[in-house]
């Protein structure tokens, strides 16, 4: 309910909102007598008079407009006078606005109207975009990037994140001076897919200079149906790569795509596959397209050199010739050497 006091003089218009009574205060030019009583009469725009109990308290009178008789909007007139003389001909002008509450209702702007928004709207990240390609990154309970989020693989103790988002098994490295080794203490998980996987615990990593390296794998396969391909491959940048991959097979006159691992009295013939380009996905040496046992071990040799001008890791990939499973075996070992800087 507002409060408005009028001038010294009356005559300066007060502003209300519609629905809501009026205590008006007026200061008179005439001071009443102490025993006197008062009235305030409120005439509306349409010229009907109400009238409305005053009081003094000594200094200022006061009346109570309800908001019924102020109506929903225009010009009203109140003047005070005690009971019994004649109303002043100087009145308060009272202005009633429209509507039930002051200030604006409810409506709507263009985006445009607010400076920033529409370039503000188009730069924000929806909750639906996190954690998923392409999206950002989400946080866990304890503020950090979720290890899944990071890289591919398997995150754990044991493992560590590389440059290309791989998380890898250190490598198991041995020796002293310009050689170093790696194996594999467990079986790598198996590849039931032709594409190829990095065998993580086969890695080392490579810095510039000459390198001649051997992989002496041992893998298995489900079928006797299914072969295996292989990929080397350097994250860095190498001037020279050649590789050649070795394995005993079961022709005697003529070489042959199954892989022999029983031939102990008549000699067999080796087969190889080479290549001149580094292969990660795609496995360029092999396949061949049978084993001579299922789930039993064969073992397969793979021979390269290498001129590193930009430091990487070396590193084996692995794939099953069709869509069956073949699986390296722990003990598979990588042995470097570097011969020359």
């Amino acid at each position: 309910m507002p409060t408005m006091e009028s001038p010294r003089h009356p005559g300066m218009a007060l502003v209300t909102p519609a629905g809501e009574s009026l205590t008006l205060t007026h200061d008179p030019r005439a001071v009443p007598t102490t025993n006197s009583t008062h009235e305030a009469q409120l005439q509306d725009p349409s010229g009907a008079l109400t009238t409305h109990a005053a009081t003094w308290n000594g200094s200022l009178l006061s009346a109570t407009i309800p908001g019924a008789s102020l109506g929903t909007g225009g010009a009203h007139f109140v003047r005070f006078r005690e009971v019994g003389s004649a109303w002043p001909t100087e009145a308060i002008s009272v202005f009633v606005t429209g509507g039930t509450q002051p200030g604006p209702g409810a409506h709507s702007h263009p985006q445009a109207d607010v400076t920033g928004l529409v370039t503000d709207i188009a730069l924000r990240e929806l909750a639906a975009n996190k954690g998923i390609p392409a999206g950002y990154a989400g946080l866990n309970v304890g503020g950090l990037v979720p290890t899944a989020q990071l890289g591919l693989g398997v995150a754990n103790s044991s493992t560590f994140l590389r440059g290309d988002q791989t998380y890898a098994v250190p490598a198991t490295a041995g020796g002293s001076g310009p050689v170093v080794a790696a194996s594999l203490a467990t079986d790598a998980p198996a590849n039931l897919t032709t594409t190829g996987v990095m065998v993580a615990g086969l890695s080392l990593p490579v810095g510039p200079g000459t390198y001649a390296f051997t992989y002496n794998l041992v893998y298995r396969s489900a079928a006797t149906t299914t072969g295996a391909k292989f990929g080397v491959n350097h994250t860095g940048t190498t001037t020279l790569f050649v590789a050649t991959a070795r394995l005993s097979t079961t022709g005697t006159a003529a070489v042959t795509a199954v892989h022999d691992q029983v031939t102990t009295t008549t000699p067999t013939i080796m087969g190889t596959v080479a290549t001149r380009t580094k292969s990660t996905t795609a496995p360029n040496l092999g396949p061949w397209t049978d084993v001579d046992t299922a789930n039993a071990d064969m073992y397969l040799a793979i021979e390269g050199l290498l001129i590193v001008t930009v430091a990487g890791s070396l590193d084996l990939w692995h794939a099953s010739e069709v869509a069956a499973s073949s699986t390296v075996k722990a003990g598979s070992s990588l042995i470097l050497t570097k011969t020359s800087a």
